[in-house]
């Protein structure tokens, strides 16, 4: 303002506790216009009063306030059946005389659309806008459902919060891509697989199939333990990888336990068989880590003696391939953890650690005993357990027949890379034996961040312009940074929004500002960065 200046308006303010605070102003030279702006924070209370307050420091100007109305949410001064609060957040009249009349009263219809300000006030939804959340579906189609789409909620662009857009989902059950997902827009998890819909796209798992379910990595912890899978051939579709070229992997039911399932890379009833398992890289894992599993082997009764065995790799594991069984995956670059079965009783048999096929000082410890890790037509149940450093790794196993690997702090000269990953390969020569995999764990510590989970993703738009703001709320640790990517496709998430976000506290938020409503369906990702 200048000097002698005077400037006049109006301010409106209003509060819902689920759309947020809203502020407007007029008249004044920068103007305030804020729409239902998330204040996660802050909890309502009939004990709460008003107040104005003003100052001036050293300045001095005068401040005049007049027409002070305050209604609370069920107040109708001009008696239309529209809420007074509601009435003044969206421009429309109060005036006891005028308020009733035209586009202001009840069975107006200033946006057009198919619902009269009646409808849009027990809706909540903006009446001077037909898509109120910028979905692209106009408000009256979303509260009567259409097409292949049930009922979804006309404020919200996410209704039941699985990251993706009520347009996006059609209840189809089936996907066509991140434009059409098939999913149900009003269930979150629509194959019950207790796995979000969005999460599933993400990480390429089919949200459509319940037994189609994403890898899990969160706080630097592969897990698998095969029982959503289906007994069969599946693809895991969590970023592992199976192959094998005479067909013997795949998830079979436990012979011990009818209620328990397992990975089966070599089967006892086909000779000559080889497959491989591979696991995806964890970021950190060249500071460390630790794997578990357990392991049964079955010799075929009455056949060729066991043979060949299996090992757990960890190294450039490249893709594709069965590798050489207990000889390692091959790839030039790699520590193999070796349980051998081949009884012939020549050196190299039993179990032992190589680094790029070649057995490294195991310190003494006994390697080469004829074959006793598994019984002629007999079976073991074992346990197996791997740790590395980028100096030592340790190789125990408990349950083999006659000798187990006690392998304590071996040193090695494997160079670790985040880009390493795992992999079983096993094979049997012209023996049959069954080799089955369960209860696999892979923690890399150094991963280990706390759990980031969106808490709410909320949606601004402008109706004038049809551009949108978009909040995010996470779940954040105080001090932290965090980086803010988005995706279109929700495959790649090259769009970098911000690098170095700082943290909010126990939760923060982050708003991407005058975005195309159009583009409110991208999917977002955070990360931490300190």
């Amino acid at each position: 303002m200048l000097d002698g200046e005077t400037r006049s308006g109006r301010v409106v303010v209003a509060w819902h506790p689920v759309d947020g605070a809203s502020f407007f102003t007029t008249g004044l030279n920068t103007n305030a216009d804020f729409v239902n702006v998330a204040v996660p924070d802050f909890v309502g209370s009939d004990q709460y009063v008003f107040g104005l307050t003003a100052r001036t420091g050293g300045a001095n100007e005068g401040l005049t306030i007049d027409n002070l109305t305050i209604c609370a949410s069920d107040g109708d001064l001009d008696g239309d059946g529209l809420g007074d609060v509601w009435e003044l957040l969206h421009g429309l009249s109060i005036d006891p005389a005028t308020g009733a009349l035209g586009d202001d009263g009840a069975a107006g219809n200033p946006d057009g659309d198919t619902l009269d300000n009646a409808a849009e006030y027990a809706a909540f939804t903006n009446p001077n806008a037909a898509d109120t959340d910028g979905d692209n579906i106009e408000d009256g189609a979303e509260l009567a459902g259409f097409e292949s789409r049930p009922p979804t909620d006309p404020t919200k662009a996410d209704t039941d919060g699985d990251t993706l857009s009520d347009e996006a989902e059609t209840n189809t059950g089936s996907f066509v891509d991140i434009t059409e997902t098939g999913t149900d827009p009003t269930d979150p998890d629509t194959d019950g697989d207790i796995y979000p819909d969005g999460r599933e796209l993400l990480r390429g798992s089919d949200a459509l199939d319940m037994t189609s379910v994403p890898l899990s990595v969160e706080g630097g912890v592969y897990s698998m333990d095969f029982q959503a899978y289906p007994v069969g051939y599946p693809e895991i579709g969590d970023g592992s990888a199976f192959s094998s070229s005479t067909g013997t992997h795949s998830i079979v039911i436990d012979r011990l336990n009818p209620e328990n399932r397992a990975l089966r890379l070599t089967d006892k009833a086909v000779g000559s068989t080889a497959a491989s398992f591979r696991i995806p890289a964890i970021p950190g894992s060249e500071q460390g880590w630790t794997a578990t599993f357990d392991v049964a082997l079955v010799d075929a009764v009455g056949g060729n003696a066991p043979a060949d065995g299996f090992s757990f790799n960890y190294g450039a594991i490249l893709p594709g391939g069965e590798g050489a069984g207990e000889g390692g995956m091959g790839s030039g670059n790699e520590l193999s953890f070796v349980v051998d079965t081949w009884q012939n009783g020549g050196a190299g048999n039993g179990v032992r650690i190589l680094e790029n096929g070649a057995v490294i000082d195991l310190g003494g410890n006994p390697v080469d005993v004829a074959g006793q890790t598994l019984p002629n037509d007999g079976s073991v149940l074992a346990n197996v357990t791997v740790e590395f450093t980028p100096e030592t790794v340790s190789f125990t196993t408990v349950g083999l027949n006659n000798t187990n690997a006690s392998f304590v702090e071996i040193p090695h000269t494997l160079v670790p890379d985040d880009t390493f990953s795992w992999a079983f390969s096993a094979r049997t020569g012209g023996a049959t034996e069954d080799l089955f995999i369960d209860n696999l764990v892979i923690t890399v510590p150094a991963a280990s961040v706390p759990d980031l989970r969106f808490i709410d993703i909320a949606y601004a738009i402008d109706p004038g312009d049809g551009l949108a703001d978009v909040t995010l709320t996470w779940t954040s640790e105080p001090g932290k940074v965090y980086a803010i990517f988005f995706s279109d496709d929700g495959t790649d998430f090259s769009g970098d929004l911000e690098d170095s976000w700082p943290s909010g506290g126990e939760t923060t938020s982050y708003t991407e500002e005058n975005i195309p409503a159009s583009e409110t369906t991208r999917l977002y990702k955070v990360e931490l960065v300190e």
